[in-house]
């Protein structure tokens, strides 16, 4: 048998506030530990921070010595460029894309080896392959002439001496865009 001398609904409520106060007692602990954990790290925080302050005024970009691999790749990089402002002039213009579909367009049976363009007033094409017969040669070059605008078509008569397989050299000249 327990003697208290506090009645029973007391007691109930003096366990409930001692769990209450006990609460309040350790987050209490808990803040103060968090407080000195980030006062103790803020100074560890200024010193980073300004050692990487000094490290990157100190680096500048003028001294900064590169490895010979990074120079050869930017020298690379650099002589790409280059080229590529260069190929850009040529086809800013014309678009040479659309003259060649233009003409693989109208090649039919006849089978294309190589394509040749070049640019100035107007632009001049050199077509070279290989036809079936000479009759489907003679078409496809009076295709070209009927189809591009202005343009010459020049087939050499020696490149019909043959009936079947001729190889062929065709020039285009004035194609007008």
């Amino acid at each position: 048998m327990q003697y208290t001398l506090l009645p029973e609904q007391e007691r109930l409520h003096l366990y409930k506030e001692y769990r209450v106060r006990a609460l309040i007692v350790l987050l209490l602990a808990l803040s103060f530990v968090g407080i000195i954990g980030i006062a103790t790290s803020f100074p560890i925080f200024v010193r980073a921070y300004m050692e990487q302050r000094v490290v990157f005024n100190n680096t500048d970009s003028s001294t900064f010595v590169a490895d010979q691999s990074f120079l050869n790749i930017k020298k690379e990089l650099t002589n790409d460029a280059s080229r590529l402002s260069m190929a850009s002039s040529y086809t800013n213009n014309q678009n040479f894309s659309v003259e060649m579909s233009r003409i693989i367009a109208l090649r039919g049976s006849i089978k294309i080896v190589s394509m040749t363009m070049s640019r100035g007033n107007s632009i001049s094409i050199i077509l070279r392959g290989v036809a079936p017969t000479r009759d489907l040669l003679l078409a496809f070059k009076k295709r070209l002439y009927d189809n591009l605008s202005g343009a010459t078509v020049d087939l050499p008569i020696s490149e019909l001496t043959k009936s079947v397989d001729l190889s062929f050299s065709i020039q285009i000249n004035n194609i007008q865009p």
